[in-house]
């Protein structure tokens, strides 16, 4: 759980979570990875805890299974967006890079190079 300002979450953030239960739906089975990307000097909230909120969120999409083994990544900024989800596409790649996490070390590396370099929405739709 990660605190997010209203009008992100209810937002943008809410079309992306309606449409990957969609995906999950149609693909019968994905993966997903989601998180805020933590940095020094973020907004807090809370008097005691003092809980950071991100700027950014990322959320990971990998359907795994054969006929078309497919991922996507999403990078989005906490702020509300009147723009379509495909503007907010990334490489997972990218998204390793910012958060330093290598999100499907299991994969055969063939297939990880592959699947974390492209950020193609059309493969989804």
């Amino acid at each position: 759980m990660s605190p997010q300002k209203p009008y992100f979450n209810r937002g943008i953030w809410k079309k992306l979570e309606e449409q990957v239960r969609d995906w999950a739906t149609k693909n019968e089975e994905v993966f997903v990875v989601t998180g805020g990307i933590l940095e020094n000097n973020l907004e807090t909230i809370g008097k005691i805890n003092k809980v950071a909120v991100p700027k950014y969120f990322y959320k990971i999409i990998l359907d795994a299974k054969k006929p078309q083994v497919k991922a996507i990544a999403f990078l989005m900024k906490n702020e509300k967006s009147e723009f379509p989800l495909g503007n907010f596409t990334a490489s997972i790649d990218s998204v390793e890079k910012i958060t330093g996490i290598d999100f499907f070390p299991l994969l055969p590396n063939s297939l990880e190079n592959v699947l974390e370099s492209k950020s193609d929405f059309a493969d989804w739709k």
